[in-house]
């Protein structure tokens, strides 16, 4: 068994580079030699971060799960392979019962409204500036991720992300 491990971890180490990195940031922080050096020489992207507190002050959630998501996406467009595997949750379906397939109409809320993702996510990072405390911050934000149909913050802006991806897709088409 520890032989198996070791041959998988060889292979494993010998084909993945880890790149520490700052999702937050435009380019993930990275500078953009780096960048367009890391993207002519990547295969893939694969985006599995994230913070899943369900009621995270929107000061740590929305730049880790909107803002890492829309860089980490900008740095897959630098390459030519744009392959990009975006790693969400099922609770994005938002507050709905029933059974929920599992398509994403761009801009269709859980409660049938219509919206802009990224417009959302530049709403929640004025609730950020506007608000001091954690709780008020939290409580500005809720009133908008109930009314498309969001029971919590990590839902919201997971689904935030994945709405900003899905439109990327349409108009890109070649990130996916």
């Amino acid at each position: 068994k520890e032989r198996v491990r070791g041959d998988l971890g060889a292979r494993f180490d010998a084909r993945v580079e880890v790149i520490d990195a700052d999702l937050t940031r435009p380019l993930c922080g990275l500078s953009v030699e780096v960048a367009t050096a890391l993207a002519a020489s990547a295969d893939a992207y694969v985006h599995i971060a994230g913070v899943t507190d369900f009621q995270p002050d929107p000061r740590k959630g929305v730049p880790a799960n909107c803002d890492g998501t829309r860089h980490f996406a900008d740095l897959a467009e630098l390459g030519p392979s744009r392959r990009f595997l975006h790693v969400s949750t099922a609770y994005v379906a938002g507050s709905r019962d029933g059974r929920i397939e599992e398509t994403l109409e761009p801009g269709l809320a859980p409660s049938g409204l219509r919206f802009d993702a990224d417009v959302e996510i530049t709403r929640l990072h004025e609730v950020i500036a506007a608000h001091r405390t954690p709780t008020a911050r939290t409580d500005a934000a809720m009133i908008r991720a109930r009314e498309l149909g969001w029971p919590n913050l990590y839902t919201f802006s997971k689904a935030l992300a994945e709405h900003h991806l899905a439109a990327v897709v349409v108009e890109h088409r070649d990130v996916f």
